[in-house]
């Protein structure tokens, strides 16, 4: 076959429905998860789940990015939308999308400058256009679209332009597929493969998918035959007592994918601790963010935590207390003179720092991100929070208040060890070299050390 009209031959479609019919005949009913939002819309529009044998079932998969968008997200950039002097540029199927209270067309509706562009170009050519305003491009996608929004970021370097801006939102598709596979009581046979992801990483990434978790995976087009073909391969597998990656859509997909694309995505992303998915929850390493770009200004250093102390604390260290079980592994008596201090955060690299170990998901069911909250340690510092926690005013606090962010105080106060309550909470989860500082200084709130671990805020 090498023409579209091929791949939708009826002819052909009823030799494989037949096909497929034979071999369900001899096996237990099967589930299989498509994993693109584009074979979702074609398994509808072509009608195919109800040709299938009733034994065959199709689970929609993760893989529409404007469906995992959280409210969050969107909250954001209607947000951004809304300021003074900046037109917000997206994707057409990105207006209606809903975030915690409203959409971005009710913002445009409402007077915000937001206009629909087919390409990150064409919101570039806009920005050199509108020189006395700021564009931003609602960058959204997996790895298929993430390569044009790089593209254009290296152009407005190259161009020298300075209005133009990304809200970045990519996402990748292996980590939300292994947060499924590891989902408990997981009833799935087999994966039907994304395929415009696949024409950049390729299939060797999904290779984890039948060694680590027994599924096989078959690579799939977007066309009915396509569908219909992979649906069979994965039949086939599973008859036979294989299980691997297959790849159907060898037409435009290889084993390797796309390298040059790769080497852009490398070049102008980083990947982000961790995203939160709608309906999924947080995911470790799920998306992208936008990097420093080599050749343009050099990327901010890391913010130190400057506290501006003015006190006077002495106390016995936390680890005299171990035989209570309360230390903290590496405590240390801490004696501070009058006058203004600073201490320098532990030096984190910025670039994509590993995920902390323990990383889990957890599901939210839909619901705004105001309500989530990570199941995972927080992540390390980076040059994407230059100002996120640091030199915050402390405010009043109660009697035996505790605090884990970052207060400046003045008065006279004492370190001591930590009760039976709070140890409990350190017991699992405590960072190397923490120090745990409680009490009632006078007139302000109780303080202690930021957490070597604060969670990036890349946009």
């Amino acid at each position: 076959m090498k023409y579209v009209d091929e791949f939708r031959d009826p002819q052909a479609a009823r030799r494989l429905l037949a096909d497929i019919a034979g071999a369900a005949a001899d096996q237990p009913p099967r589930k299989f998860m498509e994993v693109c939002g584009g074979h979702t819309h074609a398994i509808y529009r072509h009608g195919i789940e109800a040709l299938l044998p009733a034994s065959i079932e199709l689970i929609h998969g993760p893989g529409c990015p404007v469906c995992v968008i959280p409210m969050g997200r969107v909250d954001d950039a209607i947000a951004v939308a809304c300021a003074d002097g900046v037109t917000m540029c997206c994707f057409g199927d990105m207006l209606r999308v809903p975030g915690g209270e409203s959409t971005l067309l009710e913002a445009k509706a409402r007077g915000a400058d937001v206009r629909i562009v087919y390409s990150p170009l064409d919101a570039l050519a806009l920005a050199e256009r509108l020189g006395d305003r700021q564009v931003v491009f609602l960058a959204v996608g997996f790895e298929t679209t993430a390569p044009s929004t790089a593209v254009t970021l290296l152009q407005a370097r190259e161009r020298g332009v300075e209005n133009f801006s990304v809200f970045c939102n990519h996402v990748t598709i292996v980590p939300p597929l292994k947060a499924i596979l590891d989902s408990p009581g997981l009833d799935l046979d087999g994966f039907l493969g994304p395929g415009h992801v696949s024409t950049v990483i390729g299939t060797r990434p999904y290779r984890f998918v039948p060694e680590q978790y027994g599924r096989p995976l078959v690579t799939a087009g977007f066309e009915p035959v396509d569908i219909l073909q992979s649906v069979l391969m994965l039949l086939r597998q599973l008859s036979e007592g294989r299980c691997e990656v297959e790849n159907q859509y060898r037409r435009v997909v290889s084993g390797d994918g796309n390298d040059r694309a790769l080497a852009l995505l490398r070049e102008v992303f980083v990947v982000r601790p961790h995203f939160e998915w709608r309906g999924l929850g947080f995911i470790a390493r799920s998306a992208r963010a936008s990097g420093h770009i080599p050749g343009s200004r050099p990327a901010p250093p890391i913010p130190s935590t400057n506290d501006r102390v003015y006190a006077t604390s002495t106390g016995r260290p936390a680890r005299s207390d171990a035989a209570s079980g309360a230390a903290v592994s590496t405590s240390a008596a801490n004696t501070r003179v009058s006058g203004r201090s600073a201490r320098t955060a532990v030096a984190i690299p910025h670039e994509s720092p590993p995920p902390p170990k323990g990383t889990t998901t957890a599901r939210t069911s839909g619901r705004s991100s105001t309500i989530s909250s990570p199941m995972v340690p927080l992540p390390a510092i980076t040059a994407g929070s230059l100002t996120g926690w640091t030199k915050n005013p402390s405010s009043p606090g109660w009697p035996c208040s505790r605090r884990t962010a970052h207060h400046s105080a003045n008065g006279t106060g004492t370190a001591v060890a930590p009760s039976r309550a709070m140890a409990s909470s350190l017991a699992a989860g405590a960072v190397s070299g923490t120090i745990t500082r409680h009490g009632i200084p006078r007139r302000r709130a109780s303080y202690a050390t930021p957490w070597a671990m604060l969670p990036a805020l890349p946009v």
